[in-house]
């Protein structure tokens, strides 16, 4: 965090002064990249290196082949290399807390079951028994004190680890409001967010080591062409990162939120029905009008949920345009090879471009109405995660 507070400031320094009109005006130093990063930079450079290489080939290689490479089986490879470096990227203590996070969630359930299932066979166990397999009240008491008592736990662990993370964030630079953090939290595409804004803040951090290394690699053109290479397939990285995210929402999440939808919407026609029939009592008839505004309120959030998915969306490609069109002039500027300072300009351009980016992919959704709709949010995502 401080690496990048730094950086902000020296850039805002490059900022004032003439637009990069020559080398003087190179970024001259870097930060330096943090621990866990700093701790797989050989294997990201190599991971880097060989789809540098890979792409140089690729111009040359056919189509298909029975024999050897060719364009397919290289762009499985370069493909699968990049998705290596994605999650070398993910290194960070932020995607530690995510994790930590992660198991949270999975053992809350658990334990909620646990705590429903000791208070219903509390209502039937015996006071006193001599069989060692049977629960007496006691013993279910004591059952649901810990479960009551882990719950407790874990949810207050789980609120300090999130306020960590957006703190995290923040000092990242991005203006996250509180609404806006709850549905990073509280919606399926949360870890995805999370783990695009990491990956965003690390290639930020790399990209600015690559223009310190470009600026000492002076006239060799061949150092100057491998370290932008590199940058470029940072910007490739990120593509990819983004359109499998915008996949992700389009191919699982909005089918499976529909599915949901669907199910309320059948639920609500059904018991809409009941509610006219003579043969229910007033007491079964009450239990439907119950049935009625759960059910709303499922088909209702779930609908909000969809739209916040497209907004997402929307917002993601938007990303992607900009990411396109940067990695078309750096692409040229990459081909052409003749002045290490146009280089230089291209990549501090790319800089300022992540800082937006990473902002563009926050959810727009401004807050939950009610409660009951962020509740309802929680138990979507919920049945959204059991179906992975």
């Amino acid at each position: 965090m401080d690496a990048m507070k730094k950086f902000r400031r020296f850039l805002c320094a490059l900022l004032g002064a003439v637009l990069f009109v020559s080398c003087s005006a190179v970024l001259l130093w870097a930060a330096p990249l943090s621990e866990e990063l700093s701790s797989q930079w050989n294997k990201l450079s190599d991971k880097l290196g060989q789809i540098l290489e890979l792409r140089e080939k690729l111009p040359e290689l056919p189509d298909s082949a029975y024999f050897g490479a060719d364009k397919k089986s290289t762009d499985r490879k370069i493909t699968g290399l990049l998705h290596e470096a994605q999650a070398i990227l993910l290194s960070s203590d932020t995607m530690k807390l995510v994790e930590r996070s992660e198991q949270i969630k999975e053992k809350l359930p658990k334990l909620r079951s646990t705590l429903e299932k000791y208070r219903e066979k509390r209502i039937g166990a015996p006071v006193k028994s001599y069989n060692p397999l049977s629960d007496t009240v006691a013993d279910c008491d004591k059952k649901i004190a810990e479960a009551e008592k882990d719950i407790a736990r874990l949810d207050s662990e789980l609120r300090e680890i999130r306020g960590k993370i957006l703190a995290e964030m923040r000092g990242w630079g991005l203006k996250i409001t509180d609404a806006q953090a709850d549905v990073i939290f509280s919606t399926v595409m949360g870890d995805d967010l999370l783990k695009n804004a990491v990956i965003f803040e690390n290639v930020k951090d790399v990209t600015e080591q690559l223009s310190s290394l470009l600026n000492q690699s002076g006239d060799d053109l061949s150092l100057a062409r491998k370290y932008y290479g590199m940058y470029l397939t940072l910007i490739d990285l990120l593509l990819d990162c983004q359109n499998r995210f915008i996949d992700q929402i389009d191919s699982t999440w909005i089918p499976r939120v529909d599915v949901i939808a669907d199910s309320a919407s059948k639920s609500l026609i059904e018991a809409l029905a009941a509610l006219n029939r003579s043969d229910f009592t007033e007491a079964q008839k009450s239990i439907f009008k119950s049935n009625v505004a759960s059910n709303e309120l499922t088909a209702a959030a779930a609908s909000k949920y969809c739209r916040l998915l497209e907004l997402q969306k929307k917002n993601v490609r938007n990303c992607v345009d900009n990411l396109r069109r940067d990695r078309e002039v750096a692409a040229n500027t990459y081909a052409t090879v003749r002045h290490i300072s146009d280089m230089s300009t291209v990549m501090r351009s790319g800089l300022r471009l992540f800082d937006v980016l990473s902002s563009m992919q926050l959810p727009e959704i401004r807050t939950f109405h009610s409660d009951s709709v962020r509740k309802e949010f929680d138990e979507i995502t919920r049945r959204l995660q059991s179906q992975r």
